[in-house]
């Protein structure tokens, strides 16, 4: 995530650029709305640049990676583990199902 966090912080310090070059600026990013509103303020993407793909389809059908992949061990709660996830620019999921 932080490779993309940096990424788009280029990008966007070059968007005068692209534009000039007529070069249409597009992010996807796994996740859901919320947690794209957070990443794209964070980063300094404009409005209208970042798609977000939930069950990040895109990433698999072109065998991207998709994610940290973490595992959290049981006896980490899932309050403990929605607090760490809530300090990534993405967040913690919305959907409860799709924490662990």
């Amino acid at each position: 995530e932080f490779d993309s966090c940096e990424a788009c912080e280029l990008l966007s310090a070059v968007r005068d650029d692209l534009e000039a070059a007529d070069i249409s600026l597009r992010v996807v990013a796994i996740g859901d709305g919320a947690a794209g509103t957070r990443f794209a303020a964070a980063n300094g993407l404009p409005d209208g640049v970042l798609r977000m793909d939930p069950e990040a389809s895109l990433h698999r059908e072109l065998d991207l990676h998709r994610g940290p992949d973490w595992s959290w061990p049981e006896f980490v709660s899932d309050d403990a583990l929605r607090f760490v996830l809530s300090t990534l620019p993405g967040g913690a999921p919305a959907d409860a199902a799709r924490l662990r």
